[in-house]
């Protein structure tokens, strides 16, 4: 960004119209790691990931699959989300974590 875009982006972060830290490249980057409603009701791709500690950790395809979705189901019980910004709206990503799992088989 060159010296006029900077001095644009933050006159518009001034005035409201801009989130802190935003440029034109930022919509590429992940989003905030809460659950965030607003970006639920625009998720159109879903991925999930293993934390190496989940990966570890002794389940079958069919466990793994069911705590997968579960945890897609309430995306506010996972540890560790992700909203990646696509053109028409967000990929929820996921990473499993060794609680997520624990929280899962606790809930049964």
């Amino acid at each position: 960004m060159n010296a006029p875009e900077l001095e644009n982006a933050r006159a518009e972060e001034d005035r409201g119209e801009r989130e802190p830290g935003k440029d034109e490249d930022s919509e590429h980057r992940p989003m905030a790691n809460a659950f965030d409603p607003y970006r639920e009701a625009l998720v159109i791709e879903t991925k999930t990931l293993w934390a190496p500690e989940a990966e570890s950790l002794a389940l079958g395809d069919r466990q793994r699959g069911e705590i997968a979705a579960w945890l897609h189901a309430h995306p506010s019980e996972a540890a560790e989300l992700e909203y990646q910004r696509l053109t028409a709206g967000f990929c929820r990503q996921i990473t499993v974590t060794a609680d997520d799992v624990a929280r899962r088989q606790a809930a049964g």
